[in-house]
């Protein structure tokens, strides 16, 4: 990855702000033309986006956690409105905190691999200070193999030619500490200490394996990537079969589909696989199953276009699907005779008759006479 040259330590700040000023009001350049850090309001407005976009950027790493993120206007759908081909990357952290030291260490590995191959970051947390700093920082050190206290007295120089730095350094001494780095909070400077201690201390990056399973391998052992690739391919050709089979057509998809899971499994960020997965449960008439592998999909492939464009197909199918069952039920329903009315039941009249109190005979005239 060739980078451009660090400007000198005594570097007048003129100059800096010629060269590593960023596009917004809160945003700077850490390299420039390749890492941006910023702040998250910087996103919110189109024309700011459209000034970072401008720039170069071509992928936004947010820092910020779910609870944050749920409370804010989501910047997404109009990034991708502006910039159809922006990649979006995740890693909550806690705001004026720290995450796992092997988590770190997992985004900083994907975060260079994605600028090896010529992507350029926008960095951010909420103020674009302390969570943005330290990774930055750390990215920093690892790009050019500078230690902790140099990498963090350059992170705060950078940060403060923007147009409102808000937490401004007074010197930019280098420090064992890294406390001339005002926008990092202890945890914070420990953390980047920690991990650019020196190379013994962390994991080197497998570039080969990068090259040869594409980016993000490196954090994966080799057998495992070996096996990986095996499941994958073989699971391809399954799928492929399936789709032109007449014969044994059910069973072909039925075994890509096994073969997917697997191969998401052993490297579950292989978007891919999960779109694979989804055409193969597509094919065999179970569109709410493969909307399930989408999703499961979209969960460690966060924004990945084309998974999401295979969401948006499966859920207009299950759309037509659920229109054709309730047509199917409704002349079902009209065909079914009515049932009689239960008969009323049978009424007898019966006269009522007064029960007499009192009887009195009357005889008729020449009732009782003999004629002479």
């Amino acid at each position: 990855m060739e980078l451009p040259q660090l400007p000198p330590k005594d570097a007048k700040r003129s100059d800096l702000v010629a060269s590593h000023r960023g596009p917004t009001k809160r945003s700077n350049w850490m390299v420039p033309g390749r890492l941006m850090a910023g702040d998250r309001s910087s996103l919110d407005s189109e024309e700011s986006l459209r000034a970072i976009f401008s720039s170069g950027v071509t992928t936004v790493v947010c820092l910020q956690t779910r609870q944050e993120t749920s409370a804010a206007v989501d910047y997404r759908k109009k990034a991708k409105a502006l910039n159809p081909r922006v990649a979006f990357v995740e890693q909550p952290i806690p705001d004026q905190e720290v995450t796992d030291d092997a988590m770190v260490e997992e985004l900083v590995s994907q975060l260079l691999e994605r600028l090896a191959g010529g992507e350029v970051l926008y960095v951010h947390c909420r103020g674009g200070h302390g969570r943005t700093g330290t990774i930055c920082a750390i990215l920093l050190g690892r790009m050019y193999k500078l230690s902790a206290a140099e990498a963090m007295a350059r992170t705060q120089v950078y940060h403060d030619v923007r147009q409102q730095p808000v937490f401004a350094a007074e010197g930019y001494e280098e420090t064992k500490d890294g406390s001339s780095c005002v926008i990092l909070f202890p945890s914070q400077r420990q953390q980047v200490v920690r991990l650019l201690r020196g190379e013994a201390a962390v994991p080197a990056l497998d570039r080969a394996s990068s090259a040869a399973y594409g980016p993000g391998a490196s954090k994966y052992p080799v057998e495992k990537m070996v096996e990986w690739q095996g499941k994958a391919k073989e699971a391809a050709e399954a799928l492929n079969s399936g789709k032109q089979k007449t014969e044994g057509k059910e069973e072909e998809l039925q075994k890509a589909v096994d073969l997917f899971w697997q191969a998401a499994k052993l490297r579950p960020d292989f978007a891919r696989g999960y779109l694979g997965l989804a055409r193969a449960l597509r094919l065999l008439k179970q569109p709410a199953d493969a909307k399930h592998a989408v999703l499961h999909g979209l969960e460690h492939c966060t924004d990945d276009g084309a998974l999401l464009q295979e969401l948006q197909k499966i859920d207009k199918e299950l759309e037509k699907q659920t229109i054709v069952e309730e047509e199917q039920e409704a002349p079902a329903a009209a065909a079914e005779p009515a049932a009689a009315p239960a008969a009323a039941p049978a009424m007898t009249w019966k006269p009522k008759v007064a029960k007499p109190s009192l009887v009195m005979l009357m005889g008729l005239p020449g009732c009782g006479k003999h004629l002479a």
